[in-house]
């Protein structure tokens, strides 16, 4: 079991689209049974094509080819949404050797504590320690702090150069997910306790420290690092190693469905707003029993679902 998780994974190959998908899909939970390859759309980044990785009805990764600035390139994309679902990180690592030319372009990896034990202050501090520094030695890194008058907005702290090989990344990772929640401020007492992949706990306890490593500045990210994240997080930064040092293991947690269950309580906060009094009217008028409110519902309610709840994988967890 690591400490570790890998929540950025992006590289780059020779291969055609159809064999990255081809390679990729097995290492998904269900030996990737439920992935599909979506219609070709316009592409970014200078491709001038796009397919996304869908899993039923959510995006999880983006492959982009064509275009002839690319030089025959194929990129394979990921962001934390799609990397929850990967079941098996040996046979990501695996498409080093499977596809043509194959380099990994960024890799994320982020230790997460749920127990207060990491804190913003104790990150300011160890900065001040020089504990960022490269392993090597050299100049203290910059350091940018980002923070609100209001102290459940979490707080945010960038380390290093954000177009540097490495750029660390320290927040209150709970507090940003209960924002996404959008749990009313009466409510954030201090006997909350919010569900966080298994972890039930005070949002304030939940602190994510993350090393972003990208292909830049003639610096190669290593392979070893898909399945060695542990070791690689260490060696970002000497207050990385402290962590890993002290952190327990984890085994691999099931997708967590808090933040599909997070947009659709936004939604359903809009919603509320915007159209409550418009639905109470309607019940003023037609009536309040519940055969009534199920023909309004029913009336009121589009052909198909919201895109954006399709996007966030509402469909896909279980009320």
């Amino acid at each position: 079991m690591r400490k570790t998780k890998i929540d950025w994974f992006k590289f780059r190959t020779q291969s055609t689209y159809a064999e990255v998908f081809r390679k990729v899909k097995p290492a998904f939970y269900g030996q990737g049974e439920l992935l599909e390859l979506g219609p070709e759309i316009p592409g970014k980044d200078g491709w001038q094509f796009r397919r996304q990785v869908m899993l039923a009805d959510l995006h999880i990764a983006s492959i982009d080819y064509g275009g002839d600035s690319q030089r025959g390139w194929t990129r394979f994309d990921m962001s934390g949404k799609g990397c929850v679902w990967v079941e098996d990180w040996n046979a990501l690592e695996g498409v080093k050797t499977a596809l043509l030319a194959c380099e990994l372009r960024r890799l994320d990896i982020c230790l997460d504590t749920y127990d207060g034990s990491v804190t913003h202050e104790m990150v300011l501090e160890a900065h001040a320690q020089g504990e960022f520094k490269r392993p090597e030695g050299g100049r203290n890194p910059k350091l940018k702090k980002v923070e609100s008058s209001c102290s459940t907005d979490g707080r945010t702290i960038y380390v290093g150069g954000r177009s540097s090989y490495r750029f660390i990344r320290c927040y209150e990772k709970g507090w940003e997910q209960v924002g996404k929640m959008g749990i009313p401020d009466a409510f954030l007492k201090p006997g909350l306790r919010v569900d966080f992949d298994g972890e039930k706990v005070w949002p304030g306890d939940y602190y994510r420290v993350e090393v972003e490593f990208k292909a830049t500045d003639d610096m190669v990210i290593p392979w070893p690092a898909v399945t060695d994240s542990d070791a690689y997080f260490a060696g970002a930064a000497p207050f990385c190693e402290r962590l890993i040092g002290v952190a327990p293991r984890r085994p691999q947690a099931v997708p967590s469905e808090l933040e599909p269950r997070a947009a659709l309580a936004s939604q359903m906060e809009y919603a509320r707003r915007a159209y409550g009094g418009l639905f109470r009217a309607l019940l003023e008028l037609y009536g309040d029993d519940q055969e009534t409110k199920a023909r309004l519902f029913d009336e009121l309610s589009s052909d198909k679902p919201s895109d954006r709840l399709i996007r966030e994988g509402v469909l896909t967890v279980g009320f």
